[in-house]
């Protein structure tokens, strides 16, 4: 299992991903979905 708890990354402009939780179960499979691709990738990036 994943999970992640209270995520927040933020930006110089503040933008960013704010308070995400998630949990992603064994043999599960989740999508994104956002307006555009770096919308996305802000999640993913370390």
């Amino acid at each position: 299992m994943i999970e992640i708890k209270n995520l927040t990354k933020k930006y110089k402009n503040d933008k960013g991903v704010f308070d995400i939780n998630l949990n992603v179960k064994k043999g599960m499979c989740y999508g994104l979905i956002g307006q555009t691709v770096q919308e996305k990738l802000q999640l993913l990036d370390n």
